[in-house]
């Protein structure tokens, strides 16, 4: 552990408890809190439900959203991946009845908007600044989380792919692109290709803010902590958040038709 973790302290939030994340104070800088993916034996592969991954990341931007202490939210995954998209164990269980029984569209429909799209609104919805910290394997799901945060600073090694398109599905990560950067043609290519890159191509396409060694990453996103940057958010978001709520309900409707039709 480094000197810079150590500093940290588990911190009894609300009295939070949670099973797949971590929600820890910064002892340094107390307005800020770390939000660790934390199934590091799944390579923080996200679980689908109010219970599990998807449902506490909801609980804990909420509670950070409500929580005038709290300034700064950076989200980060355990062990030597950030995170390697949605644990597809879940995806009929989550549903309720047997596997071996595909869920009505009503009923796909509203637990992919609760759960699928409900964690990455409540990063979207979130009143303080997102940080998003990533290392090793980023993929899908994990895109989601970076493409609604504020600042992304990744690893120089790390690898980004939005595999989804193999089913047919991959458009979500890319919204906040096209209202705030504009659709790029290598964003194009990656979605249809599901396509892996490095970090330094990464950033190039626009997926984050900022690459650096691997060993410089928690340094560096340490450094740009700063509660100024939360009034900053406020005037940037105000503007477009609408626009992005509808989006988000478009695409899981367009995902269930998805799952209906193969």
């Amino acid at each position: 552990m480094s000197e810079m973790e150590k500093k940290r302290v588990d911190h009894n939030f609300a009295k939070a408890e949670y099973n797949t994340i971590l929600f820890e104070q910064d002892a340094e800088s107390p307005f800020v809190w770390y939000l660790t993916l934390n199934r590091p034996d799944k390579a923080n592969a996200i679980s689908i439900g109010p219970k599990e991954m998807t449902g506490e990341i909801k609980d804990a931007m909420k509670r950070a959203n409500l929580d005038d202490n709290v300034k700064v939210v950076v989200i980060r995954g355990a062990g030597k991946n950030y995170c390697a998209g949605f644990d597809l164990s879940f995806v009929y269980r989550v549903y309720g009845g047997d596997l071996d029984v595909k869920p009505s569209q009503r009923k796909r429909l509203q637990v992919d908007q609760d759960e699928l799209y409900g964690f990455p609104q409540a990063i979207l919805d979130c009143n303080k600044v997102v940080i998003v910290q990533v290392h090793g394997w980023a993929i899908e799901a994990g895109l989601y989380i970076t493409k609604c945060a504020d600042i992304v600073v990744a690893a120089d090694d790390a690898k980004f792919s939005q595999r989804g398109q193999r089913l047919a599905f991959g458009g979500l990560p890319t919204l906040p692109l096209e209202l705030v950067m504009g659709h790029t043609k290598k964003i194009n290519e990656l979605i249809i290709t599901g396509r892996t890159i490095d970090g330094k191509e990464a950033e190039e396409a626009g997926y984050v803010t900022k690459t650096v060694p691997a060993e410089d990453l928690e340094s560096e996103v340490h450094g740009l902590l700063r509660t100024g940057m939360v009034w900053v958010k406020r005037k940037l978001f105000t503007s477009y958040m609408t626009s992005m709520k509808q989006l988000l309900i478009r695409q899981s409707s367009f995902e269930a038709l998805t799952l209906k039709n193969n």
